[in-house]
């Protein structure tokens, strides 16, 4: 029975020729597909000119206004705490008094009567001790510092998006 069917399809398959298309095939085919493209254009038009999808209904602003809620307001805090800015001025402090306080090397104390011109002078000498990038980078720690603190205080509340 199988060998049966199995001879049938070759002998079948043996006897066929391949289709023949007419020689206007392609163009007929292609005008029917404009032509429904046509139809189908011509229905999208009419139910956009009837539907008049241009313009929102009279209430579609009023109803989706009503439906946003407004949003919590997001007060950012400064990075730098007060805390941290009394540690800060503690610091300094600190290294004031002691290039004030500090061992100065021998200077002309003798010769320079006013107080204030001796502490400044004792200071400056005490400072320059100190290495050069420790001083580059306090300076530039304190102006990134200061720049945050004064933005924040021009404008207090940034908007996050």
């Amino acid at each position: 029975m199988e060998e049966d069917e199995e001879y049938l399809f070759k002998k079948l398959m043996q006897e066929s020729q391949p289709d023949q298309t007419c020689s206007d095939f392609t163009d007929s085919v292609m005008k029917m597909v404009q032509a429904e493209e046509l139809a189908r254009q011509e229905v999208l038009r009419t139910l956009l000119v009837k539907a008049d999808a241009d313009h929102p209904s009279f209430m579609f602003e009023s109803r989706i206004m009503s439906q946003i809620l407004p949003a919590a307001e997001k007060v950012e805090k400064p990075i730098i705490s007060n805390g941290a800015w009394y540690t800060i001025a503690a610091f300094f402090a600190l290294v004031i008094g002691y290039s004030i306080f500090a061992k100065s090397p021998q200077l002309a104390t003798d010769v320079d009567p006013y107080l204030l011109g001796r502490t400044l002078t004792v200071f400056s000498v005490n400072i320059s001790e100190i290495p050069s990038i420790y001083s580059i980078v306090i300076i530039a720690f304190c102006i990134l510092l200061m720049a945050d603190y004064f933005i924040l205080q021009r404008f207090p509340r940034r908007t996050v998006h």
